[in-house]
This record gives C-alpha cells, sequence and structure tokens, in this order.
C-alpha cells in the first residue's frame, strides 16, 4: 500500500461501526443536526455536503414507503 492509498477497514467492521453510531443518535429526524455532526471535519463545501446528505435521506426514506417509487 502506498502512502496516498486509503485502506479501509472490512465491511463488517464499517457496518458495525455504523449501526452504532446511528443508534446513539438522539433523534434522527433533525437532519441538520445529523449532517452537522456528520460533516464537523469537513474543510471544504460544507453547506453543500449537508444539502446533499439530507435530500438522499430523503429519497431513501420516501422511497421506503409503500406506494409508487418517488420521481426525481
Amino acid at each position: 500500500v502506498r502512502s496516498h492509498q486509503l485502506v479501509l477497514p472490512p465491511c463488517d467492521v464499517v457496518i458495525k461501526a455504523v449501526a452504532v453510531y446511528v443508534s446513539r443518535i438522539p433523534d434522527v429526524r433533525d437532519l441538520d443536526a445529523v449532517a452537522r455532526d456528520v460533516f464537523k471535519n469537513s474543510r471544504a463545501r460544507t453547506a453543500d455536503k449537508m444539502e446533499r446528505f439530507k435530500q438522499a435521506v430523503g429519497y431513501y426514506s420516501a422511497a421506503s414507503k409503500p406506494g409508487p417509487p418517488p420521481f426525481l
């Protein structure tokens, strides 16, 4: 592995870490607070990342409800 290459942990480790993180969120409906926490160390385009995060969550939330799929 070269020094500039990113080495990710195994998928099971990542999935468990995400599950633990999500289980500790006080109010998962407060997407602004979640987005601020997720991107707290972001150095560039933080507002854009937060907005795209909220849009993605909204899309997948709508897609998980019964009925026709959401239109983009």
